[in-house]
């Protein structure tokens, strides 16, 4: 954009922020403060403690945001449960669980058989059936299975807990499973424990890898956990921890946090997890229906626990996403056979804690805990760039921007979860409500302070939208301008010298308020602003100093709503006009024009006004004059029809050359917006404009008495045109005659 005018150093430079450097240091220090207060918020126990959460909405805004699932048939870990039907069976629901040894080896086996990769016991036999029947050899099936699995072929563990308690030692004092299970299994090697890490809102989101414990000889070791240890058998790759804690699996890093633990990615697709009842494998196997095991088990980790609705539930990170047990389960093996009914719960299984460290170790996509240093990095990132924000802008604008700052985090976080990284969400979220509040908190108090009450000692004087400008820029107004396409209108009430000669000065006064503040109202609606008053006359400008591309559009529109508010407001204006003729009305002239003007800070070294000037300003002032040669009260010129021409309905009224310009100006009168204008007045305008055809085909006697039908009807602007069509008639045209009216007087 051209510059016409010339603009001081403090304008120009982009540093300047109209504070003094004592002021700027102020800001910077109350900044700081802000930025700390934050900081040291989030690090409040409950903010903390909160913060345990933040793996809990990652798990569900990944769900709605990326979702992001493996197909239930590539699961490496799939489930044996023992579910609300396996506890109702026939045969099974009859019968203590300690006395299901025959139908856990049948099961055991053809999962085995079926070359499954390993399998593991998420509920524990702490007695055997032998304490309960006369036949000693009754557990001998189950036993014989454990020996050839788990002994012998060393894939397969049973599971030993402590209800998730630890002492002060950190050592864990284990409930175990039977003690010949144990033996024939081959004790230690092929036991493993099945502890969760509680975090300290007593939701699990993790699973410890590696665990102290005391073996039966009194010494202490580090043993595998059972999803670890699952995970090693089934990739063949041996584990390893060493002095630093650093966990491998073969030559990979598994992460890890706090006590050597694993945090929990789950796949919450429905159905991720593979699961099948315990009785509906029992019938499967006893049918013989090998096909089946080798479909579903083969190559798997298999883990047999509880899946039933009151019985080992656990809250987790997945709670938010949760789907109904059995959701999307293979199909049973037994024909008829029919899962038990479940609703959606906000607790899981403690079965699919391991399912899922099992899965996140094999498939390398466990979750990796930020360190406190990066913890506190974010924090301080979004708590700067808030303050910053909410400190640089007026609040009306860092509230979005931080709005928006805050939904970017969130979507960051989003995606960085989908990669296995641990954002942290809440605190940053806290920082940045924190920091926006107390820092608008803080302009309210000292620079918007300021401003409000430079707005309020100008107010009367400059336009809002002037005096921001003025503040943005950090400096005082200064004398130049530039070249811009704006939109100039201009107003003056017909017989104005009557009414000021007639009425007493405070009835003339009252009156120009009210007639005023309609102006007012109606321009700040429009984004336009007030230019000046010239006694009655108001001069106003559209599309300055702040840019507008509608700013045709919005001036006309601006007029009309003007037009329609004077006419309800007849009755109230009486009030003032008392002493004036009965019947009397405030009628105002309107014109309109767009086109490049000059735009800017004019005047001398102690006042200036913010105005605009030219040709184009000119022309408006011309068309709002030669209203009362036309009828009309609003007129526009050519530009202003071609950017808005699309949004209203017009009439054209004329074409004349107005004084001091040789170009022709066609005048047109907006009759409302498209679609708003009924059809008896689009037919009367069409009769209008066929009339001006005639008299600039020189068809007069055809011209005059269309315009004298309508001046018939009570048109003034019908009037007004067949008086110029017999005057030009009477003068004789020349043969060169364009059509176009020479007007004589302003």
């Amino acid at each position: 954009m051209e510059r016409n005018g010339s603009l001081t150093d403090a304008q120009t430079n982009s540093e300047s922020d109209g504070k003094s450097p004592v002021q700027r240091f102020r800001t910077v220090i109350a900044g700081a403060i802000i930025v700390a207060l934050a900081f040291g918020l989030t690090r409040v126990p409950v903010i903390v403690e909160l913060a345990l959460q933040d793996i809990d909405a990652l798990h569900w805004l990944r769900e709605n945001i990326a979702p992001q699932h493996l197909p239930p048939d590539q699961s490496p870990t799939v489930v044996v449960a023992i579910d609300e039907s396996t506890q109702v069976d026939e045969t099974l629901g009859a019968i203590p669980r300690v006395m299901w040894t025959p139908q856990f080896a049948t099961v055991q086996n053809a999962v085995m058989n079926a070359d499954a990769a390993v399998f593991g016991w998420d509920i524990i036999l702490p007695t055997s059936a032998n304490t309960y029947v006369a036949d000693k050899r009754f557990d001998q099936p189950f036993l014989k299975s454990l020996n050839v699995h788990g002994k012998k072929r060393g894939r397969l563990l049973l599971g030993e807990t402590t209800f998730g308690i630890f002492d002060g030692s950190g050592r864990v004092t284990l409930f175990r499973p039977f003690s010949m299970f144990r033996r024939v299994v081959g004790n230690e090697p092929n036991v493993r424990t099945l502890l969760a890490h509680p975090d300290e809102d007593g939701g699990v989101r993790g699973i410890p890898l590696f665990v102290e414990q005391e073996t039966q000889t009194g010494e202490v070791a580090l043993r595998t956990s059972m999803s670890f240890e699952m995970a090693s058998r089934m990739t063949g790759q041996p584990t390893s921890i060493d002095e630093k804690s650093t966990i491998r699996l073969g030559d990979r890093t598994i992460p890890s946090f706090g006590d050597k633990a694993l945090r929990l990615n789950f796949d919450t697709g429905p159905g991720s997890i593979p699961t099948f009842a315990f009785a509906d494998l029992v019938r499967c196997a006893e049918s013989g229906n090998t096909e089946y095991f080798e479909k579903h088990f083969k190559g798997k980790a298999v883990l047999l626990g509880l899946v039933t609705d009151i019985e080992d539930r656990k809250v987790s990170s997945n709670a938010w996403v949760n789907h109904a047990d059995f959701t999307n389960a293979p199909p049973p093996c037994t024909e008829g056979y029919a899962y038990a009914p479940a609703e959606p719960r906000s607790t899981i299984p403690g079965v699919y804690l391991h399912a899922t460290a099992v899965n996140n170790v094999v498939l390398g996509n466990a979750l990796r805990d930020p360190s406190l240093a990066t913890k506190l990095l974010c924090v301080l990132f979004i708590a700067g760039i808030t303050t910053a924000i909410a400190l640089a802008f007026r609040p009306q604008r860092a509230a979005p921007i931080a709005v928006l700052l805050g939904f970017a985090w969130i979507l960051l976080a989003t995606f960085a979860f989908r990669e296995t990284y641990i954002l942290p969400l809440s605190s940053p979220l806290i920082a940045l409500l924190f920091c926006l509040g107390t820092s608008i908190g803080y302009r309210f108090v000292t620079t918007d302070k300021e401003r409000a009450l430079i707005h309020e000692a100008f107010k009367f004087y400059l336009d809002p939208s002037v005096i921001d400008e003025m503040i943005d820029s950090g400096a005082p107004p200064t004398l130049g301008g530039e070249t811009r396409e704006v939109t100039v209108v201009f107003t003056d009430i017909a017989g104005f010298s009557s009414f000021s000669e007639t009425l007493p000065p405070e009835d003339l006064i009252s009156f120009l308020n009210e007639y005023f503040n309609i102006f007012d109202e109606e321009l700040r609606a429009h984004s336009g602003i007030l230019d000046k008053y010239i006694g009655d006359a108001v001069m106003a400008i559209f599309g300055a100093p702040k840019e507008d591309p509608d700013h045709a559009k919005n001036a006309v529109a601006c007029c009309l709503a003007i037009q329609k508010r004077l006419a309800e407001n007849q009755d109230v204006f009486k009030r003032y006009l008392v002493n004036l003729p009965p019947g009397t009305e405030v009628i105002t002239r309107i014109g309109i024009n767009s086109g490049v003007m000059t735009v800017g800070n004019v005047g001398g070294a102690q006042r200036a006004n913010y105005t605009v000037f030219g040709d184009n300003v000119n022309l408006s002032a011309r068309l709002e004059s030669v209203n009362k040669q036309f009828g009309t009260t609003l007129l526009v010129g050519d530009r202003t029809w071609d950017l808005c021409k699309d949004e209203f309905e017009w009439r054209i009224v004329d074409r004349v050359r107005v004084v001091g310009r040789d170009t022709p100006v066609t005048m047109r009168q907006p009759l409302g917006a498209k679609d708003k204008v009924s059809n008896d007045v689009l037919e009367y305008r069409d009769r209008f404009e066929a009339g001006l055809a005639l008299r600039w085909e020189r068809k007069f006697d055809e011209s005059a008495e269309i315009f004298g039908e309508l001046t018939s009807r009570g048109d003034e602007a019908g009037a007004k045109a067949l008086a110029w069509t017999q005057e030009i008639a009477g003068s004789s045209p020349a043969d060169d005659w364009d059509g176009v009216l020479d007007l004589d007087k302003k």
